[in-house]
């Protein structure tokens, strides 16, 4: 194989990693971006969960009884977004079922456990 075809396969090995690449970085950027913005709209709905758990989660005696300290909290993912949704009545927590989406629901729930909860 001449230098001039080993040269010109050579840029274009170049050329193919880099449009390889390029989407993955656009990925990576999109989904700090995502990440960032489902972080604010986490941190905007928890602010109805203020009044009773604190603005650090912790807790404590408040309108219904004696919120509980989401810190401490051994709630995974799936149980966290069931008594956001449902509530737990005996315990003065309201259900959002009525109040909130799904989506928002879920939205406040990662909030809750990448701020306040640390994992097992």
């Amino acid at each position: 194989m001449g230098m001039r075809v080993r040269i010109v396969l050579g840029i274009f090995s170049l050329l193919l990693a880099v449009c390889v690449m390029l989407p993955g970085v656009a990925m990576s950027q999109t989904s700090t971006a995502d990440a960032a913005a489902e972080l604010r709209k986490g941190k905007r709905l928890y602010k109805r969960c203020v009044p009773c758990h604190k603005q650090d989660g912790s807790g404590g005696p408040s309108y219904g009884g004696y919120a509980a300290n989401l810190r401490d909290t051994q709630l995974n993912h799936e149980e966290i977004v069931a008594v956001i949704t449902d509530g737990r009545r005996k315990k003065g927590m309201p259900t959002f079922k009525p109040i909130l989406s799904k989506g928002e629901i879920e939205t406040v729930a990662k909030f809750i456990q990448t701020q306040f909860k640390a994992e097992p």
